[in-house]
């Protein structure tokens, strides 16, 4: 038979367990982000409950919480490595590699506006629009020059932050509390996501993906959860799109397909 001080440290040492375990990365949600098959996408954005993807030649809406396509739009021009998408107008915007950010319409795909690098940009992978701050929306992350921007609809820079690593993704995260944040994610492997300071850029806290094996192709925020993708070429996981959990659940009562579903993918 146990003596009581034994069990005390039986159950404090679980306890300790319990709340060790980290559901940071989880995904809750994914489904294939290819169209027909054989086209892959490049980046992607959440909006109004739908998932935006850009291919090269078109664009694919989405329901976000099953990937059906509602809609297939052609445009012209440059395609974007980085997306984000402006509630009020209905545009979506393109960061286009080393030509600078594309602003479309997402019902038609026609250019509305575009403007080149911020200084000190050399190849722009991420783009976020972030509604909620119709001044300074724009975020922009670049792939060799390690930076962050915060810039106006029309290409103003307000402020830029460096970084540690090539950003293949960023979000902006204005709903959570204890925020805002904004979230980095790593092109390179290991896949790695930062949340950090907007105002200073420092690092609050970070975490690894378990699926985007390579890195990840994107970063979108819906309120609740971070989207991502896997846009790298050789991954056998290129085209997924996922849903994944960005902030420890504030409650003792966490769903069990979290810890499952992140299982699947270590």
């Amino acid at each position: 038979m146990r003596r009581p001080s034994a069990i005390i440290a039986l159950l404090a040492a679980t306890a300790a367990a319990v709340s060790a375990t980290s559901y940071l990365g989880s995904v809750v949600n994914s489904w294939d982000g290819r169209y027909e098959g054989s086209s892959y996408p490049l980046s992607l954005a959440y909006g109004d409950g739908y998932i935006w993807l850009g291919y090269h030649t078109f664009f694919t809406q989405r329901i976000a919480a099953t990937g059906s396509v509602v809609d297939v739009i052609g445009f012209s021009g440059f395609p974007g490595d980085g997306l984000g998408y402006e509630k009020a107008t209905k545009y979506l915007y393109f960061a286009c590699s080393d030509k600078g950010v594309c602003c479309r319409e997402a019902t038609s795909g026609s250019t509305v506006s575009s403007f080149g690098l911020p200084p000190g940009a050399t190849y722009l992978m991420a783009l976020d629009f972030y509604n909620g701050n119709p001044t300074v929306p724009l975020w922009l992350g670049d792939l060799r020059a390690w930076r962050l921007w915060n810039l106006t609809s029309t290409g103003s820079v307000v402020r830029s932050l460096r970084t540690s690593y090539s950003v293949g993704g960023v979000a902006y995260d204005g709903d959570t509390a204890g925020g805002p944040y904004i979230f980095a994610g790593t092109r390179n492997p290991p896949p790695t996501i930062y949340a950090l300071a907007p105002s200073s850029g420092s690092v609050l806290y970070s975490f690894e993906i378990d699926m985007c094996k390579l890195g990840i192709g994107g970063l979108s925020w819906d309120g609740t959860y971070l989207w991502t993708l896997d846009d790298m070429g050789s991954s056998p996981l290129r085209g997924m799109v996922y849903q994944i959990v960005a902030h420890e659940p504030n409650t003792a009562v966490v769903p069990a397909s979290l810890g499952r579903i992140k299982a699947l993918y270590r």
